[in-house]
This record gives C-alpha cells, sequence and structure tokens, in this order.
C-alpha cells in the first residue's frame, strides 16, 4: 500500500471512529471572545444550490491553458447525523464539460445566525474540455459560511479545493468560489 493510501486509510478510520460516538451538541469557546461556536446535532436535510466559478486561482491560465470557468453546484446534505458529522452528496460541473461528483461528511457549526459549514468528500471528475486533475479519483474539500434566517434557509460563500491529493503523479487541483443558497426540508429529528 502507497503512503497516500495509507494517510488516507487512517484519517478514515479516525473519522469513523469519531463518528461512532454519541455527543450532543458541542459548544467551542473562541478565544479573546465572548462567542461560542455551538456544533449541531441533527438538524433538517438542506438542498444547496451553488453559482459561481471554477479554478479560480487560474494555475492553468498562467500557464497559456485554460482559466476559470462558470460552475454551478447541488448538493444533498442530511440531517440525520453520527455525533455531528452528516453525510453529503453532491455535483459540481463547470461551462467547459468537467464534472465532480462526490460524496463524503460534513459538520454545522453556528455562532449565532452565521453557520461555519466545513465538508470533507471523495468522488470522482469527468475533464471534458475543462482542466486536467490528474485522473478520475478526486478530493473535494472546503467549507461554507452562511447566513441562516429565520425561516431556516441559509445564504452564503463555498470555497472549495479539488485535487487528486498526489494519488497520481500529476495534481494540480483546482479552487472554486460559489454562492450558495441552502433550502432545508423535512423536519429536524
Amino acid at each position: 500500500m502507497s503512503r497516500s493510501w495509507t494517510r488516507v486509510a487512517v484519517c478514515a478510520g479516525l473519522i469513523f471512529h469519531a463518528a461512532l460516538k454519541t455527543v450532543a451538541a458541542t459548544e467551542i469557546p473562541i478565544p479573546a471572545t465572548q462567542a461560542k461556536i455551538d456544533l449541531l446535532g441533527e438538524t433538517p436535510d438542506y438542498l444547496s444550490l451553488g453559482f459561481g466559478g471554477f479554478d479560480m486561482i487560474r494555475e492553468a491560465a498562467r500557464a497559456g491553458k485554460l482559466g476559470p470557468s462558470v460552475a454551478g453546484q447541488v448538493e444533498y446534505r442530511s440531517g440525520a447525523k453520527y455525533s455531528v458529522f452528516g453525510p453529503l452528496l453532491g455535483i459540481l460541473a463547470n461551462a467547459n464539460g468537467g464534472v465532480v461528483g462526490y460524496a463524503g461528511i460534513y459538520v454545522d457549526g453556528a455562532v449565532s445566525s452565521w453557520m461555519l459549514t466545513p465538508f470533507a468528500a471523495a468522488g470522482g471528475y469527468r475533464r471534458g474540455d475543462g482542466k486536467r486533475l490528474g485522473g478520475v479519483f478526486v478530493f473535494h474539500l472546503g467549507g461554507t459560511v452562511a447566513y441562516r434566517f429565520e425561516n431556516q434557509t441559509r445564504l452564503g460563500l463555498t470555497l472549495a479545493h479539488t485535487s487528486n491529493s498526489r494519488v497520481y503523479s500529476e495534481n494540480p487541483g483546482e479552487e472554486s468560489l460559489l454562492l450558495s443558497y441552502a433550502i432545508p426540508f423535512g423536519a429536524s429529528n
């Protein structure tokens, strides 16, 4: 087993172990403030729609190749969680025909009406006429900062990095920046 796969297996095992522990919502104090981050347990399911840019850092454009392109995202986040970890499924597509399909986990953190939602996922990438990411298997990591309205909808910004994490010899990666709108459905359990 290569070092990359060993690291992935160890990280996945630690996340799985932590997810099995039953924990209610948890508070994490923010130093030098009176604010606390509340890690949320079960919530409503959410359908998140995003619109923005793919390959925003433009590594390829500096090399005389493709630059940023318009991107759209649809993501489902289940409100049923193991401890504070919830499953997600998503698809991110760009105007050059590139598509990333992924599945992973997320955590919801709340500071008053502001939501912090980091996520980690693995999936597959179809290049189309878009940027080469070294191969089909990719990791999709990032987070969303959103304002949660009284009706539980969320409006925010999502920043994500997609790459193969050196599983393949070529690993250029890309960054997406999206305006996101998340709509709750179903009841919180």
